[in-house]
């Protein structure tokens, strides 16, 4: 059975230049997904540790991890989080509608970390 798109796991998928589906996207090969939706999957545990990262006050490096895949909601919704905390409600509210999530969800950024955690690591 076909893994969909957005599924979140621990491999990569990349196609061949010569593969239907391929494009380059930033710097980076990248399949094709449905509707040309980027089907590269995400590292669930490097999203877990940008979430530790955040939690233990290093924003930067948390920073650093999620902007290597702006299309990928879980990555955008660390990424409003990350914004909340810096005090930046404009760019943090862009970042949740990229992630399909809303700002006003969770008061405390911290709790909101782990809940996003506990769904990289269940």
């Amino acid at each position: 059975m076909p893994q969909s798109p957005h599924r979140l796991t621990e491999s990569r998928t990349i196609l061949a230049e010569s593969e239907p589906g391929y494009r380059q996207k930033r710097g980076r090969v990248v399949a094709a997904g449905p509707n040309g939706m980027n089907a590269m999957t995400v590292d669930r545990a490097l999203l877990a540790e940008a979430c530790d990262l955040a939690l233990a006050g290093k924003w930067d490096a948390a920073h650093a991890i999620v902007q290597r895949d702006e299309d990928d909601r879980t990555s955008c919704w660390i990424h409003a989080v990350l914004h909340k905390i810096e005090g930046d409600a404009a760019n943090s509210r862009y970042w949740y509608g990229q992630a399909g999530q809303f700002y006003e969800s969770f008061s405390d950024p911290s709790d909101e970390l782990r809940a996003i955690k506990a769904t990289l690591t269940y």
